[in-house]
């Protein structure tokens, strides 16, 4: 390590860049094994926060002290680190989304920097992804998308997903962030597209770590709500778009000239679609209230996580 204080070399974007990964890898290192960043994490600090400060700036102003100091003010401007450990955030944030909104979901809720798949059984299957690198197209979400859209609109159904939390290939269960995936399985009318749905593979910290974890849990619950809030927004506007759109596409040309009595206006598949969402959004909401309840008991320790499983799975639609 270069000696504090001294200044680096101004030349290209390579070697600053190298230069803040290393030290803030190095101040990393240094954090309990449980609030370490992942590297995926680091890489976002780095791009939105660091990089930015010190890009440009005169020679002086990159000496290593003013580098090590940022890094040390870090946790005042980013994200909790505990954001990027999937055992952390609620259930609730990743049940029931609708598929129309999967691109919202990637883009304004799930944090950008863990591990997540699509399984959409017969319309189709990503790889495992990071979050960091998502692109709508590039995932293959974007396919899967356009397929379920054909269905439902051609069986005037509803598709949502639903996420469960799992160990990633070659790793253990041991809490660490970069050990899990979250893998949203499709829902066609209320029923998976898998015969088997496979058992949440949260951690379970032991007993002395347990109020660590839930004040961890509290402070990406507070993050998350917010990204929640904007999320649903988003998509009220998306599923009012999209039925409008298809109305009108589906509207009859006029016929000037022609004066004949209109016939009493026939239901449209668009009409339909539309009745059909909001029929299965009142059932969402219905079923998220009920698991935001018995997500808040097992986190008060009212229930056991044997409980909580077995109340999950008798939530139906």
């Amino acid at each position: 390590m270069a000696k504090k204080g001294s200044k680096i070399p101004a030349k290209t974007g390579v070697r600053l860049y190298g230069l803040l990964m290393k030290e803030l890898t190095a101040y990393n290192n240094r954090l309990p094994l449980e609030s370490r960043y992942s590297i995926a994490h680091r890489r976002r600090i780095i791009k939105e926060y660091l990089y930015p400060q010190f890009k440009g700036k005169a020679y002086k102003e990159k000496s290593l002290k003013n580098i090590q100091s940022a890094i040390n003010n870090i946790g005042d401007v980013v994200e909790p680190v505990e954001i990027c450990n999937l055992n952390y955030l609620s259930p609730v944030a990743y049940q029931f989304i609708e598929y129309y909104a999967l691109d919202n979901f990637f883009t304004n809720v799930l944090p950008r920097c863990v591990f997540a798949k699509v399984s959409a059984g017969q319309f189709g299957e990503t790889d495992e992804f990071s979050t960091e690198d998502y692109n709508y197209s590039g995932s293959g979400v974007r396919d899967i998308v356009e397929e379920v859209r054909d269905y439902v609109l051609n069986q005037s159904g509803y598709c949502t997903f639903t996420g469960y939390v799992k160990v990633r290939d070659g790793r253990k269960n041991d809490g660490l962030p970069d050990s899990y995936y979250l893998d949203l399985i499709a829902y066609l009318d209320g029923e998976p597209v898998r015969d088997t749905i496979p058992e949440p593979e949260r951690y379970e910290p032991p007993k002395g770590q347990k109020r660590k974890a839930s004040k961890a849990k509290s402070k990406v619950k507070k993050v998350i709500d917010e990204r929640l809030k904007e999320f649903k927004k988003i998509k009220s506007r998306q599923g009012r778009k999209r039925a409008a759109e298809k109305k009108k596409a589906q509207k009859p040309p006029v016929k000037p000239k022609k004066k004949v009595t209109a016939p009493p206006a026939k239901e449209t598949k668009a009409d339909k679609e539309l009745k059909v969402l909001q029929e299965a959004n009142k059932k969402i909401d219905k079923m998220t209230a009920l698991i935001d309840k018995v997500t808040a008991l097992y986190e008060k320790g009212l229930i056991s996580k044997k409980q909580l499983q077995t109340m999950l799975a008798n939530i139906n639609i």
